[in-house]
C-alpha cells in the first residue's frame, strides 16, 4: 500500500492518542491540587496556635469555650530566635490559670496524640485542658526546684477533628476522583482506538483483495 493510503488509514483511528496525554494531565493536576489542599489544611493548624516561650509566664487570650491542646515544639522559631530542644524538657510543670477568677484549670493527657512538622516547626501534643468560658488565662511553666532545663516553645490552641477529617476526606476524594477520571479516559480511548484499528485493518484487507 502506498504511504499516502497508509496515512489515510492511520488518521481514521479515533479518538486521538492525545486523549492519553489528557488523562495523564488530569491525574497530575488532581494529585498536585490534593497536595496543595493538604498543605493548606495542615498549615491552618499551626496558624491557629499561640506560641509561648517557657519557662516563664505568658498570657493567653482564649476566644472560645472548649478544649485546648498544648503542643511542645521541639523545633521552632519564635520572637526572632530558633529553638531546637529535642526531648530535653522532661519535668517541666505547666499550669493554666484563669486570670479573672484566679483558679487553676485542670490539665490532662490529650485524648489522642497529634503531631505536625510544617514550616520549620515540629510539635507534638503533651497536654490538654477545658475551659467553660472565653477570656484571659495565664500559662505558667517551670522546672522543679533544684533542676534546670532549656528554654523551649509551647503552642496552645483548639484543634477540631471534624475540620481535619473533612480536609483528609477532601484530599482523598480529589486524588481518587482524578485517578478514576483519568483511568476511564485511558480505558475508553484504548478500546475505541483498538476497535477503530481493527476496522481499518479489515478495510485494508478488503481493498487489497479487490485489487487482486
Amino acid at each position: 500500500m502506498a504511504p499516502v493510503e497508509k496515512r489515510m488509514f492511520d488518521s481514521s483511528i479515533k479518538p486521538s492518542p492525545w486523549y492519553y496525554a489528557l488523562a495523564a494531565l488530569i491525574i497530575i493536576a488532581g494529585t498536585a491540587m490534593s497536595f496543595q489542599l493538604l498543605m493548606s489544611g495542615l498549615g491552618s493548624i499551626t496558624e491557629g496556635l499561640t506560641q509561648v516561650i517557657v519557662p516563664g509566664e505568658s498570657s493567653l487570650d482564649l476566644p472560645a469555650a472548649g478544649e485546648y491542646t498544648i503542643f511542645y515544639e521541639s523545633l521552632s522559631a519564635a520572637e526572632g530566635r530558633i529553638y531546637s530542644t529535642g526531648d530535653d524538657i522532661s519535668g517541666l510543670e505547666i499550669r493554666i490559670i484563669n486570670k479573672t477568677e484566679g483558679f487553676l484549670v485542670p490539665t490532662y493527657p490529650p485524648f489522642s496524640q497529634m503531631s505536625y512538622d510544617l514550616g520549620g516547626r515540629s510539635g507534638q501534643s503533651v497536654l490538654a485542658f477545658q475551659i467553660d468560658q472565653p477570656g484571659e488565662y495565664l500559662l505558667s511553666a517551670s522546672y522543679p526546684p533544684g533542676s534546670e532545663g532549656p528554654d523551649a516553645v509551647l503552642a496552645v490552641g483548639q484543634v477540631f477533628f471534624s475540620n481535619l477529617l473533612f480536609e483528609i476526606l477532601s484530599v482523598l476524594a480529589l486524588i481518587f476522583g482524578s485517578l478514576l477520571a483519568g483511568g476511564i479516559i485511558i480505558i475508553l480511548t484504548f478500546i475505541k482506538r483498538r476497535d477503530a484499528s481493527r476496522r481499518a485493518a479489515k478495510e485494508e484487507r478488503l481493498i487489497r483483495g479487490g485489487r487482486n
